[in-house]
């Protein structure tokens, strides 16, 4: 378990440095947009890990990178409930059973019974529940299209509103994001003694 984890924080060590070095190149949004269009449909790897070290390697851009997650991330619910209302049975199913969503089907299609459905969306949303899941139930359960749309526009504004300002505020005190700051000098100190 311990080797295990210690080759998962060597990956994120590295995936977040590369998101350093390619956070100022106008490439990042592509991939910010792709992975949170991708995480409102079926992608199993939360937008948090390009997200985050984006948003704390450029805090001065916070607020651009949110938009453009809300952006993706709308547009992929939208996709999501289009799947689980036409394709629940072939494309949706495929696609739970492919990523190992099945624990997380099931929670959510016995909570969207009844007036929890609002809810259960309203907190997939907002939290780390995979919130690809949520989309495809609210489309296999016809909920309301529009209601699911105001909903995922809302929880989803939160959520990364409030990471990027959390971020851009607060990030200087979390150690992980400190020391994106340093990785980000030492990268930007040497193009600067070269110019001069």
């Amino acid at each position: 378990m311990n080797k295990l984890y210690r080759k998962l924080k060597i990956f994120l060590m590295r995936w977040r440095n590369s998101l350093v070095k390619f956070s100022d190149r106008r490439s990042s949004l592509v991939l910010l947009f792709v992975h949170s269009l991708l995480d409102s449909i079926f992608l199993p790897i939360s937008i948090d890990f390009t997200f985050l070290p984006l948003v704390a390697s450029r805090t001065s851009k916070a607020v651009k990178f949110a938009n453009i997650c809300l952006i993706a991330s709308i547009i992929g619910a939208a996709i999501g409930y289009f799947i689980g209302f036409v394709f629940i049975d072939t494309i949706g199913m495929f696609l739970i059973d492919t990523f190992g969503f099945h624990p997380v089907w099931e929670r959510l299609l016995n909570a969207y019974q009844g007036h929890l459905s609002v809810w259960t969306l309203i907190v997939a949303a907002i939290t780390p529940i995979p919130f690809n899941v949520a989309t495809i139930v609210s489309g296999a359960t016809e909920m309301n299209f529009l209601v699911f749309i105001l909903i995922s526009i809302g929880g989803r504004a939160i959520r990364f509103y409030l990471l990027a300002y959390g971020i851009k505020y607060f990030g200087e005190k979390v150690s992980f994001f400190r020391n994106l700051k340093k990785v980000n000098r030492l990268r930007i100190k040497p193009k600067l003694e070269n110019a001069v």
